[in-house]
């Protein structure tokens, strides 16, 4: 990542949110290791899927804590240095603080206290003292870029990250990530991250929305929906089983990518009252490239703790992949840990759910009756279902009196989920450019701009298939038969 590269906020906290998924995988080890340099110059931007993805690179300088103490070496870029460094105390929350470093300079386009490090070394003077000095002085904001918003809890979370003393900062880039994810809402910002005072004042705002499955936009309540017996076992989860039935322990959701799946997962546990947890398997697969069952363990423990817990697991098929497939004895040994603790989940009050977009290539041990046997597919969503993301994402930004949420509905025929938000976002930052509330010509001229279909009509058709095909129990045609019957007609085969 260049030094002067300035990115788009809501593109800059997707990059920053996968170098803390790699980072907490690091943090949340029983011995926990620090990067300890954490910089723009260690962070590539790779660009060989459909989307930029980051990748943390130079392990060179990483410690375990029960290593002790670490100096930075001779050249290490003082802006991203936590304070603490210096005295050989690094951690956890120093690579929080490089982290928040790196999440200002994707924001801002220069490392936050800037000073003109030549001007020091000219002088051989100690830019590690002159920053000391700078650092005492309010974090600032530089001004953005006209057209571009800054979340409030972005700014928030920023400025802890960037606190001086590890105690005030987040421990662990966990709890970074959870201080992204929390509910905000979003507003232009000027110099020093404070709301923009030359907007008009909103003329109306959408009515809030209730909360719960109705909160998902698209499955505006549970009654004809898949998820009806789901909502009604779980609400009455403290009720005597009738006839010593076991309750249900894991589903599974599926469909087209895009289409809300861990954002139903979400509301589903407001909707029914429990705890709630999202874990990713891209935490776990990408960044390291390993992943050990002892974390399967740390991650069911940590929801039984906090139980009644829903825990979904996001890429399910990134993580219990088919052991058919010769992946290598760790994957195995991940499946079958997974397996395991399933069982033990119903009686510790923790409900699973797996969302993926290839069912197909999950291990079918997984999916058998007694585990993860109640398949759910989410489709794209359809008429009313638009109009509901429509309102739940305006909700609580400054809209004009001419919104028309049928009409938008109409025009986003075949468009996911995050295309609806996509374009509101898209909508509210040509608003904030005109000075005006988001009106219904931002909201088309957004749609009519961005054609392309995240799911095409093929996607569809081919998730229709998969879906026959897994309702009605039949195996996939690409899938070796095993078992008893394989046998019995290899034998039969052999006396012919």
């Amino acid at each position: 990542m260049r030094r002067d590269l300035t990115i788009e906020p809501l593109e800059a906290r997707r990059l920053i949110t996968r170098v803390l998924e790699g980072l907490d995988y690091l943090h949340s080890l029983s011995d926990p290791i620090s990067h300890n340099e954490v910089t723009n110059q260690n962070v590539m931007l790779d660009l060989s899927g459909k989307e930029a993805a980051t990748v943390l690179i130079d392990f060179g300088q990483a410690r375990r804590k029960s290593e002790g103490a670490w100096h930075p070496k001779t050249g290490h870029d003082p802006y991203y240095l936590a304070p603490e460094c210096l005295n050989g105390e690094s951690g956890p929350a120093s690579d929080v603080f490089a982290a928040g470093a790196l999440y200002y300079h994707m924001l801002f386009g220069i490392p936050p206290w800037y000073l003109n490090i030549s001007q020091y070394q000219a002088q051989h003077s100690n830019i590690h003292a002159a920053l000391d000095k700078e650092r005492r002085t309010k974090l600032k904001y530089p001004n953005l870029q006209s057209g571009l918003s800054v979340d409030e809890r972005d700014l928030k979370a920023l400025e802890r990250a960037l606190s001086l003393s590890p105690s005030m900062r987040f421990a662990t880039a966990g709890e970074f990530l959870e201080a992204l994810a929390q509910k905000s809402r979003t507003t232009p910002a000027r110099a020093g991250g404070q709301p923009a005072d030359n907007l008009p004042a909103p003329s109306k705002r959408p009515a809030r929305i209730k909360r719960g499955l109705r909160r998902s936009g698209g499955h505006g309540g549970t009654e004809g929906t898949p998820l009806r017996d789901v909502v009604k076992a779980l609400k009455e989860r403290r009720l005597p089983k009738p006839m010593g039935s076991p309750s249900r322990t894991a589903m599974l959701f599926y469909g087209p990518p895009g289409c809300g799946q861990t954002v139903i997962g979400e509301k589903l546990a407001e909707e029914v009252g429990l705890n709630y947890r999202l874990n990713r398997a891209i935490r776990y697969s990408q960044h390291l490239r390993a992943w050990h069952p002892r974390e399967d363990r740390r991650t069911l423990q940590e929801a039984r703790e906090k139980a009644p817990t829903i825990l979904l697991f996001d890429e399910l098929d990134a993580m219990l992949p088919n052991r058919d497939n010769d992946l290598g004895h760790s994957y195995a040994a991940e499946v079958n840990e997974f397996l395991t603790q399933m069982g033990n989940c119903s009686k510790d009050g923790v409900f699973m759910i797996g969302a993926t977009n290839r069912p197909d290539l999950i291990d079918p041990a997984v999916l058998r009756r007694g585990r993860m046997d109640k398949l759910i597919y989410i489709p794209p969503p359809d008429m009313e279902a638009r109009r509901a993301m429509f309102q739940m994402h305006l909700e609580g930004r400054p809209v004009a009196d001419d919104i028309d949420y049928v009409a938008l509905a109409a025009e986003t025929n075949k468009r996911v989920a995050s295309d609806i938000e996509f374009f509101v976002n898209e909508a509210a930052r040509e608003a904030y450019v005109a000075k005006l509330p988001i009106n219904q010509e931002h909201l088309l001229k957004a749609i009519k701009v961005h054609k392309r279909l995240s799911v095409s009509d093929q996607d569809l058709d081919r998730y229709s298939e998969m879906r026959k095909r897994l309702e009605s129990g039949e195996a996939d045609p690409q899938r070796k038969p095993v078992g008893f019957q394989a046998a019995t007609k290899a034998k039969d085969d052999g006396k012919d």
